[in-house]
């Protein structure tokens, strides 16, 4: 499972979205949460997409809000694409879009600009958002070392920079982002951590 809290602008957390990740038909289960921390189910929506079939894809981000709180964006690792849904009480299927890559597992957003890391062929893509949905922004997509097994991609809060994580190399990479939503030139920096075990994009994709 991938599972994201929601809050409002004052910190609270209002509810519960959990992808499935399942093979055949991956799902988003929406949950609210009362003010003593209990959920309760508040419905269950089809992605229009298929997940791995395993418990969790070995990653962060791949449930998210917008900013704006209007749509809630959802990769489909085995479908090697991403669901568009637009907040309104529950959820509704806006968009099932191609990703441009192969198994999908992390999104993130600023300002309408979208950014989606595969996994299957490691690369970076960018999209626009609008109440249309998703729409691939010429030139943006952005190769990574086939060994760098990337985990999860993530905006600046200024939306100035976008920043990978990278477990194959135990290291970061950053991209500048420009008036056009295009990444300049990667930086590279080592993590502080230790590296860990994790499956091939080849092992994620058949499990």
């Amino acid at each position: 499972m991938s599972i994201l809290d929601t809050r409002s602008s004052t910190g609270a957390l209002i509810g519960v979205f959990v992808q499935t990740n399942e093979k055949g038909s991956n799902r988003v289960r929406a949950f609210r949460r009362g003010a003593d921390g209990a959920l309760e189910q508040a419905g269950e929506y089809p992605t229009g997409g298929a997940g791995l079939g395993a418990a969790h894809l070995g990653s962060q981000g791949s449930v998210i809000l917008t900013a704006d709180g209007r749509f809630l964006l959802v990769t489909n690792a085995g479908s090697d694409d991403i669901s568009v849904f637009a907040v309104q009480g529950g959820l509704v299927l806006v968009q099932t879009a191609p990703s441009d890559g192969i198994a999908p597992v992390s999104v993130t957003e600023h300002d309408g600009l979208v950014y989606v890391l595969n996994t299957g062929e490691p690369c970076l893509v960018g999209f626009t958002l609008d109440a249309a949905g998703l729409h691939v922004v010429p030139g943006s997509r952005r190769d990574l070392a086939a060994a760098a097994d990337p985990a999860q991609v993530g905006f600046s809060p200024d939306g100035s920079t976008v920043v990978v994580t990278l477990r194959g190399t135990n290291s970061l990479v950053s991209f500048a982002v420009d008036e056009h939503g295009l990444l300049g030139d990667p930086q590279e920096i080592a993590s502080s951590g230790r590296p860990t075990a994790s499956p091939s994009p080849e092992t994620r994709r058949s499990s």
